[in-house]
């Protein structure tokens, strides 16, 4: 029964900096919370060993599940987040997220080993899908980015696409990069292999296949640049 417990566990509680001490004492083989002046209210399922980092931040009615060994969840100070749900299938997994605009109904997403999703300062979601997949691939995303709603980040297929007559794989898993300050309109799909450089922005209902410059309007099915020499601002001025 202990065994089982360790093995696959399910937590349901709220953590200050002066009470998490008995948690870790029962749990430290396999599921291991350091926090710190944070509140955490989730539900955790841990088939391997996870390891989750919560500084001075506010992690309320989310879900983390984690199978697979030495994956790691680092919410930095200041992350304010509701209702995401946070999937790791692999080992040597990494989500590091910065903080302070809220995230909020989104999901992430790490489906193969050495995986890793890293979130920059003041980024913000709301109803969003960020999926990486692939040995090794990532997905990084700047400071200062927005995401509206039901935008989507996907860093492979997930499923192979392959040549008849070789067997050779064409649609490998390839890295996103979103650098600083980018804002991502609603229903957008950003796919595989794509960076997008700082203060630009996608509109909506676009479909990014190719990297998008710096200070830049991209629109379309696929995207592409529609007007150059821009930079945008959070507040209607």
């Amino acid at each position: 029964m202990v065994e089982k417990v360790k093995k696959n566990v399910t937590i349901l509680l709220r953590i200050l900096s002066s009470c998490n001490s008995f948690l870790l004492s029962c749990l430290k083989k396999n599921l291991q919370i350091n926090s710190t002046k944070s509140i955490f209210y989730a539900k955790v399922i841990n088939k391997g060993n996870l390891k989750i980092t919560i500084n001075s931040s506010r992690i309320i009615k989310s879900n983390i599940f984690s199978d697979g060994n030495n994956n790691t969840i680092e919410f930095a100070e200041g992350v304010r987040i509701h209702n995401c749900k946070f999937i790791i299938i692999g080992s040597n997994c990494t989500i590091k997220i910065k903080g302070n605009r809220i995230i909020k109904n989104s999901k992430f997403e790490l489906l193969d080993s050495n995986t890793s999703v890293v979130v920059g300062n003041n980024t913000g979601f709301n109803n969003n899908r960020i999926l990486v997949a692939g040995l090794g691939n990532k997905i990084e995303i700047g400071n200062e980015c927005i995401f509206a709603e039901n935008a989507e980040l996907w860093a492979s297929d997930t499923h192979s696409i392959l040549d008849v007559e070789t067997n050779k794989r064409l649609n490998p898993d390839r890295p996103i990069i979103i650098e600083n300050n980018v804002w991502i309109c609603n229903r957008v799909l950003v796919m595989k292999g794509v960076t997008i450089g700082e203060n630009s922005v996608i509109a909506s209902g676009s479909i990014v296949t190719k990297d998008i410059d710096r200070n830049a309007i991209a629109a379309g099915i696929p995207a592409t640049v529609i007007k150059r020499n821009i930079k945008w601002d959070i507040q209607r001025m």
